[in-house]
């Protein structure tokens, strides 16, 4: 083509060497054209191979963050399990070692009622039944009292423990859930950082694909 270029030119056909300037130049400018568009196609492809490897990582992170929360929700169930336990197994232990009879600091009688006990001790030494009778009826009846009020205050006690056992208990159970709460919270935010950036890394791959498909 340029030969007879050069040959058009030299007989002076102006004409003919224009045309064939022409064509020339369409000739480059289609080659020049299937090259960009091998080019573009390379880049497509290159970029769908991109996409499609991103848009698996994102569906294993996704995936990988699924079993590592499902884990971490087995790991507080069971430490709430091992709570509970603990919990009833130290209520079990108070409860059982609760003495069935009262402890000697609670069977102690009034210096009063031993006074009285005392006299009818004494009346029976000599020998004045019938008033150590009346006397006696009458102690024990202020000892059964007496006895009564130390195992209410006895009881009161353990009561008072038990109680304190309890509110110890569920201080640690609200601490506990406090602890996993900002786990949780910790966790889940992580987890959405990384997915959200992932998720935009595909989109900016996904953008960079239509810019170069449907150029501006």
């Amino acid at each position: 083509m340029k030969e007879r270029k050069r040959k058009a030119g030299r007989i002076n056909n102006y004409a003919l060497s224009q045309t064939i300037s022409d064509m020339i130049a369409r000739l480059i400018s289609m080659k020049f054209q299937i090259k960009v568009d091998a080019m573009k196609s390379q880049q497509i492809k290159e970029l769908n191979a991109v996409i499609t490897q991103a848009k698996k990582d994102l569906e294993n992170l996704k995936n990988k963050w699924n079993e590592r929360i499902e884990k971490f929700n087995a790991d507080q169930a069971k430490a709430a399990q091992d709570m509970e336990a603990e919990h009833i197994k130290q209520l079990e232990n108070f409860d059982n070692n609760i003495p069935t009879d009262l402890p000697p600091q609670y069977c102690k009688l009034t210096p009063d009622l031993l006074n009285m006990m005392e006299t009818e001790r004494k009346l029976v030494l000599i020998k004045e039944y019938d008033q150590a009778k009346t006397l006696k009826a009458e102690n024990d009846k202020r000892k059964a009292k007496e006895t009564e009020e130390q195992k209410k205050k006895f009881l009161a006690v353990v009561e008072k423990q038990r109680k304190a056992l309890l509110n110890e208990q569920e201080h640690a159970i609200e601490c506990f859930t406090a602890r996993w709460t900002r786990e949780a919270e910790k966790l889940n935010n992580q987890k959405d950082k990384e997915i959200a950036t992932q998720q935009k890394v595909v989109e900016h791959y996904e953008q960079d694909l239509q810019d170069l498909i449907n150029p501006h």
